[in-house]
C-alpha cells in the first residue's frame, strides 16, 4: 500500500496524545519523529527478515582487478547507493538466459583457504561489506571482462516528510508502532503494555513472511556434497 510519511509521522504524535487530531505539528517535531522513522528504516535494511525482496543485477568485472569495490564510490559499473549488507547469491553469466552458479562466502577464512589465480571462469567469490564501499573478492580472478549477477536485498531507501512510499502488507503498522516505542523516552512516555504487545507482533507478522529456511543437501549418511571437511551456516545456507 502507498502510505504518506507524514501521516505515519502523525499518527505516532497522536498515538500519544501528545498532539490531537486536527492539531498542525510543529516542525520540530515532525523533524525528531522523521529522524526515528528513518533509524528504524536503517535498522530493518540490517536484518534480513525485514527484506521482502531480492533484486538480481549485473556487473561487468574489471581485468585483473583484485577486489572489486560495490557501493556508493565503488569500481566503475559497481555503483550502488548504499553497499549490501551481504551478498545472498551470485552467477558467472555463461551466455543469454544461462548462469553458472558461484560459491558465495562472507567467511574471511573461507577465502583465506582458497588459492587466488587467473581465469575466464570464476568459482566464487568473498564479500567483505566494509563501508562505504563493500569488497568483492573472486575466487577465479576473471582476467578479461566477465558478466557476473549478484542477488542482493532490496533496501528501503530513507524518507522525506513530503514523501509515499509503497510499502507491502503489514509494514505500515509494523513501522508505525515500532516508532511509537522509540520516541516514548524523547517525550516523558511510558510504553504501555498493550503497545509493546501489538508491536511485537506486527513485526513479527512481517518477519515471519520474509523468513528463509535454508534447505540442506547432503550425500549418503548425511555427509557433505564432497570428501573436503567443511562446516555449514544454517543462517546464509552455505558450507565454508
Amino acid at each position: 500500500m502507498t502510505v504518506e510519511v507524514l501521516q505515519v509521522v502523525k499518527d505516532v504524535l497522536f498515538g500519544f496524545n501528545i498532539y490531537m487530531a486536527g492539531e498542525t505539528i510543529k516542525d520540530a517535531d515532525a523533524e525528531y519523529v522523521l529522524g526515528q522513522v528513518n533509524a528504524v528504516l536503517d535498522d530493518w535494511n540490517a536484518e534480513r527478515q525485514a527484506v521482502w525482496s531480492s533484486a538480481f543485477a549485473n556487473y561487468v568485472t574489471v581485468p585483473a582487478l583484485q577486489p572489486h569495490l560495490l557501493g556508493p564510490t565503488g569500481t566503475a559499473g559497481w555503483i550502488v547507493a548504499e553497499r549490501p549488507v551481504a551478498i545472498d547469491g551470485a552467477d558467472w553469466v555463461v551466455g543469454t538466459g544461462i548462469y553458472q552458479p558461484l560459491e558465495v562466502s562472507m567467511d574471511p577464512a573461507w577465502f583465506a583457504a582458497r588459492s587466488t589465480y587467473f581465469s575466464t571462469a570464476p568459482s566464487g567469490l568473498y564479500y567483505a561489506a566494509d563501508v562505504p564501499n563493500g569488497k568483492v573478492y573472486f575466487v577465479g580472478q576473471p582476467s578479461s571482462a566477465t558478466t557476473i549477477r549478484l542477488q542482493t536485498r532490496t533496501l528501503i531507501a530513507h524518507v522525506l516528510i513530503t514523501d509515499s512510499v509503497t510499502l507491502p502488507q503489514g509494514y505500515r503498522s509494523a513501522l508505525t508502532l515500532t516508532v511509537m516505542e522509540a520516541v516514548a523516552d524523547a517525550y516523558g512516555k511510558t510504553v504501555p503494555a498493550t503497545l509493546a504487545t501489538r508491536a511485537g507482533e506486527a513485526r513479527a507478522r512481517i518477519f515471519s513472511n520474509n523468513l528463509v529456511v535454508p534447505s540442506l543437501v547432503t550425500r549418503q549418511a548425511g555427509m557433505p556434497s564432497d570428501n573436503t571437511p567443511r562446516r555449514w551456516d544454517y543462517r546464509t545456507g552455505q558450507w565454508y
